[in-house]
């Protein structure tokens, strides 16, 4: 695949989360990245071997806010093909699903917060209230 595949497929992915939500979405961090690793083993006997190695990954972090909330949805994809892996999984789709994440925790409820009193080695004193 050529640079500006890579490119347009970043771009694409970018473009995709922010549809979600143009107004809540503030920032999207799109990773590619793609290596291919050759491999050549010999010994003494005479056995030569080649094998290629080719590995591919997608990331789409999401950041949206809203009224102060600030909010994160995340979202991944990798494998050991090349670029076809995106005949399998739809990045766009992905860019969407971590959009989606980050929206809709803008609504979620604040984790509880509350206070135990332990003891060394793990005794309870004091039951949370």
């Amino acid at each position: 695949m050529y640079l500006h595949d890579k490119v347009e497929l970043v771009r694409k992915v970018d473009n995709a989360a922010r549809a979600v939500n143009g107004e809540k979405i503030k920032q999207v961090i799109v990773g590619y990245g793609d290596t291919v690793q050759r491999v050549t083993i010999a010994n003494s006997q005479g056995t030569f071997v080649e094998d290629e190695r080719v590995r591919t990954r997608l990331m789409v972090n999401v950041v949206a806010s809203e009224n102060g909330k600030i909010q994160t949805g995340y979202d991944a994809v990798g494998s050991h093909n090349g670029f076809e892996l995106f005949e399998q999984y739809d990045p766009e789709a992905l860019a969407r699903n971590a959009a989606r994440r980050a929206v809709s925790m803008l609504d979620a409820l604040p984790a509880l917060r509350e206070r135990c009193r332990w003891l060394w080695p793990g005794k309870l004193v004091a039951p949370c209230p």
